[in-house]
């Protein structure tokens, strides 16, 4: 499943390969529907009115509110590079970063890209080191693009400078691996690492370890944990980092010093062990679980159960997808799209 653009808290702007639809929030009904925006990609948002996606190369800018296309920008579909992969926009979506690969070569050179919204021109190329591929992940920081690659089958943090693209650096950290699933809090500087019942803080400029939590009996359930979350907790009183374990078990941890502040148990009576997909509200007092019977969501505060959300006669082997709004969240589940009101 694709995650839809949330839109203004309007629109839910669902894209698939043939088409692009635009759900109204208050009725369910389709607002637009265009054939030329379909994607596998998920439009992110650049303007108070526009959105961009890639379309095969293509970046393209449309107006969310009634689908039409404003500009194209097509330099990216097979020329000089090729478009691979939307790492992450800005905030206010002045810019766009991608990977794209040049040519030449049996190993083409890949790079990272940052493109003027406004300007509507690159600014930048990065040429990422050999061992990366084009297989990255990104997300700005205050004054850096921070890339997270897999090079060697290690795990390696890259620093891009935002203003021209210069690489500052490149971490590796000892003890965290491929099979570990990963959380990033930039504004901590810490990477957090999942791997079975343990949970790690490790600093993202000395690679040193700030703590570590055994947080389950993974000796006797052999339920590992998913990826850790860092979002916003109830009533502004700071970050909470969130994981959850295929026991249905959700935890609520210090970011900062390893404490665990609860944990929940989901009634979920199915068999499937993969653990809940978790979310945030967007005033941070509910936590947001999927699980294949369900949504769940709790209290951000205390980890209680506030209410449960199952398809009536939905298809079981469909996974839950959970999208916050405002006060309210887009779940998607097979064919079906609700919105459900969180608070």
């Amino acid at each position: 499943s694709v995650p839809p653009l949330v839109w203004r808290d309007e629109l839910a702007v669902i894209t698939n390969a043939q088409e692009a639809v635009a759900l109204d929030l208050r009725t369910g009904r389709p607002r637009w529907r265009r054939d030329d925006l379909g994607t596998d990609s998920t439009p992110e948002p650049i303007s108070r009115r526009l959105a961009l996606v890639d379309i095969g190369g293509r970046l393209v800018a449309f107006d969310a509110g009634d689908g039409h296309q404003r500009w194209v920008e097509s330099k990216y579909s097979g020329t000089d590079l090729t478009f691979k992969t939307m790492l992450s926009v800005d905030a206010d979506g002045r810019h766009a970063y991608f990977t794209a690969t040049g040519t030449g070569g049996a190993k083409p050179p890949a790079y990272v890209v940052a493109y003027d919204t406004r300007a509507r021109r690159e600014r930048w190329r990065s040429r990422l080191p050999a061992a990366y591929g084009d297989d990255i992940g990104a997300f700005p920081a205050r004054r850096s693009l921070i890339g997270l690659g897999y090079p060697g089958g290690t795990v390696e943090l890259i620093s891009l400078r935002l203003s021209d693209g210069h690489q500052e650096w490149r971490r590796r950290f000892d003890g965290v691996d491929t099979g570990d699933k990963l959380g990033i809090s930039p504004t901590r500087g810490l990477i957090y690492a999942a791997h079975g019942a343990r949970l790690r803080a490790v600093d993202i400029d000395s690679g040193r370890q700030r703590w570590s939590l055994d947080i389950n009996s993974y000796a006797t359930t052999k339920s590992p944990l998913g990826h850790p979350v860092v979002r916003p907790g109830p009533g502004g009183r700071g970050d909470v980092l969130y994981v959850s374990d295929g026991a249905k078990l959700v935890y609520a941890v210090d970011p900062d010093h390893g404490t665990e502040l609860w944990r929940s148990a989901l009634p979920d009576d199915t068999v499937w062990k993969a653990p809940p997909k978790l979310s945030v509200s967007h005033s941070g007092r509910t936590v947001l679980a999927a699980v294949a019977a369900g949504v769940f969501a709790l209290d951000a505060r205390t980890g209680r159960v506030r209410w449960r959300f199952q398809e009536s006669g939905g298809e079981l082997l469909e996974e839950y997808y959970v999208y916050p709004a405002r006060s309210s969240a887009v779940v998607a589940h097979g064919a079906a799209v609700f919105l459900l009101p969180v608070e």
